[in-house]
């Protein structure tokens, strides 16, 4: 009979004293993916119990205290020694206490602007650029171009889990053994799941969610004014919000049409062609003018290739007829 890998033979392992035996029991354990989430939760658990760096605090205040009874006797040698020089001890005494306070304001701005970083870890993707993300819980995202991904560095120890998105994502999130909720905020909407696969865009001031997989709720962030009512989606649902709207806007789609990205593929169904140069614009980051404002009502239906503007150029300017003039900052269809 196997022996079980407990939380004290991994509390070993971590702390590197775990014997060859133990380590060839943990490896073979961790070939079985459903051993992995223990095996981080126990990570993290440890990690919280055995923090690399203790402060001595002890240690701290007894220097503390030192410093003060130095300069308390500093300040009386000086005043029984000068006796007339007590207007220059205290305006060394406030001088002193002006530049502590110059001090603490200065570190307590830095620390308001450098929040972020301390508390959060940032993933960017450059236009044309796509990025994939394993999560510490293991979920996966997949970053579209021109997008940028915010997540607590304390992730896995939080209430819920969280993330905080500006751009287009796909999240494939893996259920928490603690039914922890997770929760992705645009400028908009809130998503929250425990388990599914779904599309975010938050792109020109509105977002887009798609489901794919799972359920998932809706709901208006804090940073929209309206009361608007939540909505809990299925898949193939397409939930959109934009400031002027006073309500979820749902519909039925073929999720496949909004996740193609991923595979370096633009897919249109019917969609007007000025919203089909707006997401080439969004891609890769340059502005494309269509002079003629007759073609806005053209429909286009079809599959792009996402991975060469020139093709994507080609392809529109063949169907619609269409005359491409390209300069350093945008691109110009007559």
């Amino acid at each position: 009979m196997k022996k079980p890998v407990t939380q004290e033979i991994l509390f070993e392992y971590f702390a590197g004293r775990a014997t060859l035996l133990q380590k060839n029991m943990i490896e073979k354990w961790l070939q079985d993916p459903e051993n992995e989430e223990a095996f981080y939760e126990c990570l993290d658990k440890w990690e919280m119990t055995y923090p690399q760096y203790v402060p001595d605090l002890e240690q701290a205040h007894t220097k503390y205290r030192s410093f003060v009874l130095e300069n308390q006797a500093t300040h009386s040698l000086s005043k029984s020694v000068s006796g007339q020089d007590t207007t220059k001890t205290k305006n060394f005494f406030w001088g002193w206490i002006s530049v502590a306070a110059s001090i603490l304001l200065i570190v307590s701005v830095m620390f308001w602007t450098m929040k972020d970083v301390f508390f959060y870890q940032t993933y960017q993707t450059a236009y044309g650029e796509t990025r994939t993300l394993i999560l510490p819980d293991h979920s996966q995202i997949v970053l579209n171009a021109h997008s940028t991904l915010r997540i607590p560095r304390d992730f896995l120890n939080n209430t819920q889990r969280e993330a905080w998105l500006e751009g287009e994502a796909f999240f494939s999130i893996r259920k928490n053994s603690k039914s922890k909720k997770f929760i992705v905020h645009t400028g908009n909407l809130n998503v929250e799941v425990l388990g599914t696969k779904f599309n975010v865009s938050d792109r020109r001031g509105s977002t887009r969610v798609v489901l794919k997989e799972g359920k998932v709720k809706v709901s208006a962030s804090a940073s929209t004014s309206k009361q608007v009512s939540s909505v809990y989606m299925k898949p193939g649902d397409l939930v959109a919000f934009s400031p002027k709207d006073t309500v979820l806007k749902r519909m039925n789609v073929k999720p496949e049409l909004y996740t193609a990205w991923q595979e370096n593929k633009l897919v249109f169904d019917s969609i007007p062609l000025s919203e089909v140069l707006q997401t080439v614009e969004d891609y890769y980051g340059i502005k494309i003018i269509l002079q003629d404002t007759s073609f806005n009502q053209q429909y286009y239906t079809g599959t792009l290739p996402n991975n060469d503007l020139e093709v994507i150029l080609n392809s529109l300017s063949s169907i619609y007829g269409l005359h491409v003039t390209r300069t350093e900052n945008q691109i110009i269809l007559q």
